[in-house]
């Protein structure tokens, strides 16, 4: 098994869950390759994104007020800074073609499933994301867990980092049972993590890349919903 663009080996604890990540900058996108190739059914084992790499074990609260705070009266977006959240950022809107049952749906519901992963680390707020997700999503529930951590108790924003799908790369394999199966590259842009007091001393900055990955996905109630997502080659 080999690191995700070639990154050091790190362990951590977010959210009371262990991580074995595999870095790609910030370890955005976590996983282990796979060494026989993938499954053709979810592997409850995998942890194929997460949350930013920490650089301590039991981080300590960044002793400030709350970073989302914004004292602009506009709703304009604004993006993050060294000194400040993002404010005003866009929730995700579910587009219409995303609750199709077809490819072209699957596509279009796991590029919105990216959008909310991203929101979710740039607000805090994990509603949509879990809502894109199936309850026993194992992956999904440590990205939440994740990104409420890194706001609520690290105090933590990140700036310029963001973690998109090239749909462009997606193909589709045999679906297992009520599971689809979807392979698509996915890019990470570098950036880095602030608090009010500088530069966080408790996540990696993100340096960018990207990897193939497969996901997992099942129709339910009319709506596509992420079961699990592994790295699957770079």
């Amino acid at each position: 098994m080999a690191a995700l663009m070639g990154s050091k080996l790190m362990r951590g604890k977010r959210g009371g869950a262990g991580l074995r990540a595999l870095g790609l900058g910030v370890a955005v996108l976590l996983g282990v390759s796979a060494c026989s190739g993938p499954p053709e059914t979810p592997a409850q084992t995998s942890i194929p994104m997460g949350t930013p790499t920490p650089l301590a074990s039991s981080p300590t609260a960044i002793p400030s007020g709350s970073p989302t705070a914004s004292s602009s009266p506009s709703n304009a977006y604004v993006p993050a800074t060294s000194t400040s959240p993002a404010k005003n950022v866009p929730k995700p809107v579910l587009p219409k073609l995303a609750k199709e049952k077809s490819f072209e749906g699957q596509k279009a519901f796991i590029k919105y499933w990216f959008e909310t992963y991203n929101y979710a680390f740039d607000t805090g707020n994990t509603a949509p994301f879990k809502d894109a997700s199936t309850a026993d999503c194992a992956a999904c529930k440590i990205i939440s867990e994740g990104a409420i951590t890194m706001w609520t108790k690290d105090r933590t924003w990140r700036d310029t980092s963001r973690t998109d799908v090239d749909l462009a790369t997606a193909k589709e394999q045999p679906p297992a049972k009520r599971t689809h199966i979807v392979d698509a590259r996915v890019n990470e842009k570098p950036g880095r993590f602030w608090t009010t007091t500088g530069e966080s001393k408790l996540y990696q900055r993100a340096t960018g890349g990207s990897a193939q990955m497969r996901l997992w996905i099942e129709y339910v109630d009319k709506q596509w919903r992420t079961v699990d997502m592994r790295k699957i080659g770079r």
